[in-house]
């Protein structure tokens, strides 16, 4: 059904726009890619993460074949996003709403976390069971939880 593959943008309850998705999605965050003020759209669709800013494509991250299993696939299934630390002009790193990377949940029982661009993987963990939601504590940079 091609009404559920898009992603709708809302003024308080009025709907302002519409974007054309390459699937259905499975979950969505919301992260900082850089110092900007313009958040991307992280949407997960089967085993991607398609990136939008100003409600166009910015870029897509694959995930690769990590399945242990031949039954277990790589969709995501659950995302979060975990600040990083930005530098002031003294070199002393604070903590500020700047640049946060995508946490992805994978029905492979993993958990990657990716870069603030979304391009690279920074960390990957494998779970018991499949995660379903996922909870963020701290900053990448110093300590860091997660909650799954």
């Amino acid at each position: 059904d091609s009404v559920a593959k898009r992603l709708r943008v809302f003024r308080g309850t009025r709907q302002t726009m519409e974007v054309p998705l390459p699937g259905e999605s499975t979950a969505l965050c919301c992260f900082h890619m850089d110092e900007t003020n313009v958040p991307g759209i992280g949407v997960a669709i089967d085993g991607a993460l398609y990136v939008f800013r100003r409600l166009r494509p910015e870029t897509r991250y694959v995930v690769n074949d990590i399945a242990t299993i031949k039954e277990e696939e790589n969709h995501i299934n659950c995302l979060a996003t975990l600040p990083k630390l930005l530098s002031d002009d003294t070199g002393h790193g604070i903590f500020t709403e700047g640049k946060s990377c995508p946490v992805l949940g994978l029905e492979s029982r993993h958990i990657l976390i990716l870069e603030h661009t979304a391009k690279r993987e920074l960390c990957r963990v494998r779970l018991p069971e499949i995660p379903s939601i996922i909870q963020v504590i701290g900053c990448f940079d110093i300590d860091w939880r997660l909650i799954v």
